[in-house]
C-alpha cells in the first residue's frame, strides 16, 4: 500500500500541479485491491470551465482520474443522488488525502453531507415502474428453459432487484463490488439468500430460489406487477 500511495502522490502532483486538493481513492487506497486494480484519483481545482474524467497508463499502472471544482462536484453529487448510486461521494469520503487544505476539507464535507442526506426518494411512478420491470423479468424467468436465457435474464434482474431493495427504503444502492458489499454488510436479513439464489441461477441455471427471493423483496410494496400503464409525453403541440 505504501508503494501505491507513493506512486499515486508522485503522478498526481506531476500531472495536476495547480490542483487545490488531491484524493487517492478506490480499492488500493482501502487496502483491498488486487494486482490488476487501477489507481483512482479525485482532483479538485479552485475553478474549472468543465469537469472531466481521464484514464492513462503511468509506470505500468492504469490511472482513473476524476477532475472537478467544488461546483461541478456538487452537480455530479446531485446526479448520483437521482440515480441512487453514490459513486463520486463514496470516492471522496473513503480516500487518502494527498493534498490537504480548505478545498479538500470543503469537498469532503460536501460529500459527507450529501451521503448523509441519502438518495432522492423514488416517486410513486418510479416505484410502480420498478415493480413492473421485476414482474416482466420474473415472468420471462418462470417460462425459460434454455440455461443461457435463464442466465441472461438473471443478469438483468440482479441489479434491478438490488436497486428496489435499497431505493424503496430510501437507501443508497450500488454496482459491482459495492453491490456485493452492501448485500453482505448491510442486508443481513435477505442479502445472503439473494446471493445464494443468484449463485444457483448463474452456476446451475436454477431460477427457483431467485423467483422466491425477488418476490420477497417486492412483497412490502405490493409485489411485482404484470399490468401497468405508462403514458408518453404529448408528441403534438396543443
Amino acid at each position: 500500500m505504501i508503494l501505491h500511495e507513493a506512486l499515486a502522490r508522485r503522478v498526481a502532483e506531476a500531472r495536476y500541479p495547480g490542483a487545490a486538493a488531491l484524493f487517492w481513492t478506490g480499492s488500493l487506497a482501502r487496502g483491498t485491491g488486487t494486482q490488476s486494480s487501477d489507481i483512482d484519483l479525485v482532483v479538485v481545482f479552485d475553478r474549472l470551465d468543465h469537469a472531466w474524467r481521464e484514464s492513462f497508463l503511468e509506470e505500468g499502472r492504469l490511472f482513473e482520474v476524476f477532475v472537478h471544482d467544488l461546483d461541478s462536484l456538487d452537480l455530479f453529487f446531485e446526479k448520483d443522488s437521482a440515480r441512487g448510486l453514490p459513486v463520486l461521494m463514496d470516492m471522496v469520503t473513503r480516500s487518502v488525502v494527498l493534498r490537504a487544505g480548505p478545498v479538500a476539507d470543503a469537498a469532503r464535507s460536501l460529500a459527507e453531507r450529501r451521503l448523509a442526506d441519502g438518495p432522492r426518494p423514488w416517486s410513486a411512478a418510479e416505484l410502480e415502474r420498478s415493480r413492473f420491470i421485476a414482474g416482466d423479468l420474473l415472468e420471462d424467468l418462470r417460462g425459460a428453459t434454455d440455461p443461457d436465457e435463464i442466465r441472461i435474464i438473471g443478469a438483468l434482474l440482479y441489479p434491478h432487484a438490488l436497486d428496489h431493495l435499497r431505493r424503496s427504503r430510501g437507501l443508497w444502492s450500488g454496482r459491482g463490488k459495492h453491490a456485493l458489499r452492501l448485500l453482505r454488510e448491510e442486508e443481513s436479513e435477505i442479502g445472503p439468500a439473494l446471493i445464494a439464489a443468484f449463485e444457483a441461477l448463474f452456476a446451475r441455471a436454477e431460477p427457483g430460489a431467485v423467483v422466491e427471493t425477488v418476490d420477497r423483496i417486492y412483497a412490502p410494496c405490493g409485489g411485482p406487477l404484470v399490468e401497468w400503464r405508462n403514458d408518453a409525453p404529448p408528441h403534438r403541440a396543443s
